[in-house]
Parts: structure tokens; sequence; C-alpha cells
């Protein structure tokens, strides 16, 4: 091998001749020192220094983790708590108390006046000065009553649940609604929408005018909802009256 195109080699037999150091380090040319006993391997730190390290930055530690985590029975206290309070038909109580407290009413609300017109040529008189006759109808405030029955005898009761079920009757309550007529006149009419309506005057110079809280139906109950019987009652009196005071409720009999 030509001597000039080769790198030069440490003989073992001349430590002078080499460069090389007692302590085993090897000098070469190259300008760098080469330790053949050094190893890397990258520093790490030990869990309880990532702990302490973790606990000085003020994000807790051991101690804070075990706090914030919840047991097995923590879960089973928060289901049981739940459900003690809630129950479990208390979306459709509340489902049924909105429709009866507040939407029954918006529907009212969004038709509550009813117009209807008596031409005069239909009201069955002869007489030339026949009035044609407009009532003018206005629905107002409903109300539900109470669950209750009325017998053959015409007498009404308070109905509850498990009579209800017994008899085979529908749990129910009477609605009613007020009611306001009006009674407007109009003489020769040919079209009643432009036609000069004024109100009915009676014979003792006060406008005719009727109100009255009229019987529109009856409304299914949710049982232990707000208007049934059964709601707020004492359960010591349950079993007195054939009802169970672990029933839930949420249904209609």
């Amino acid at each position: 091998m030509d001597a000039a195109n080769s790198y030069p080699m440490a003989s073992s037999s001349s430590a002078t001749a080499t460069g090389q150091d007692p302590s085993g380090a090897i000098e070469i040319d190259d300008g760098f020192e080469y330790d053949p006993s050094y190893s890397f391997a990258p520093k790490t730190e030990t869990k309880q220094e990532d702990d302490y390290m973790y606990n000085q930055n003020g994000l807790g530690g051991e101690e804070e983790e075990d706090e914030d985590l919840l047991k097995q029975e923590d879960y089973w206290t928060i289901i049981t708590t739940f459900f003690e309070e809630k129950g479990l038909v208390r979306q459709q109580l509340e489902s049924f108390n909105e429709f009866v407290e507040n939407t029954m009413q918006e529907i009212v609300d969004e038709n509550s006046r009813l117009m209807l017109d008596q031409h005069q040529q239909y009201s069955g008189q002869d007489d030339g000065n026949a009035e044609s006759k407009r009532y003018e109808i206005t629905f107002g405030q409903i109300y539900l009553s109470k669950a209750a029955m009325t017998e053959q005898d015409g007498t009404t009761n308070m109905l509850f649940p498990q009579e209800a079920r017994l008899r085979n009757l529908t749990y129910s309550a009477p609605l009613y609604v007020e009611v306001k007529s009006r009674l407007l006149v109009a003489d020769n009419v040919d079209d009643p929408v432009e036609a000069d309506w004024k109100p009915k005057i009676g014979i003792d110079g006060d406008e005719l005018v009727e109100a009255d809280r009229a019987f529109i139906g009856k409304i299914p109950l949710m049982i232990r909802s707000n208007f049934c019987l059964l709601h707020e009652l004492p359960q010591e009196i349950f079993y007195g009256i054939g009802e169970c005071p672990y029933d839930s409720g949420g249904t209609s009999s």
C-alpha cells in the first residue's frame, strides 16, 4: 500500500510514536480526542424528581390527583341521589306540566277571537228593517279542575287513580275556558267586511256582553303530575287510599 494514501496507524509497541496519552485517550491528527471507554446515555429524571418538580410548579402531585379522582362508591352515591330527587319519569312529568300550564293557553291565545256573521236575508224575518248580526266570541283564560267523577245521581266526587283503575275509568279532570261574547249589528248590509258594525244596546241602555266559564272537555291526567290528587300528598295516607308510595307515576290510568 502506498504510504502517501494511507492513514497513520497507531502501534501497540510504542506510546510515544502514536501520541497515546497514559489516561487512555487517543490523539489523532484531526484535532478530536477519542475515549474508547466513553458511552452515551441520555439523562433521565427519576419519578421522585418528576413529582417534586410537578409540585414545585403548583400543578399538583400524587396526593392532589388522588383527591380529584372519584371512587366507584362516589358514582353510586351520585346516581342514587339523582333518582331519589328526580325519579325515573321526571322528564315525562315536567313535559306534561309544561303542556297544561303553558302550551294549552298559548294555543288558545293564538286563536282567541271568533266572529260569526248572520246576514239579514238569512235571519228568518220578513221585516224590511231586519238587522244583520255579528257575534264576536273571545276565548280567555283556561282552567283545569281536580280529577273528579260525576255519578249517575248527579253528585260529583274526587277521583283517585286506584279508583279509576278498579272502575275502568279514565283518570281525567274537567277543562274550562272563559268565554266572552258581544253582539254587533248593522243595517242594510251588502258586504259584511265594509259594514258599519255597532254594539247592540239592551233595554237597560248597556252593551249586550255575556261572559261565562264554559266546559270544553276533559284532560287525562298523568299520575304524580302537578294536577294529580297525589301531588304533595303525605305518603302516610297512601296505603289508606290504595296507592303505592313507591309509584313514581308518569302514566295515566
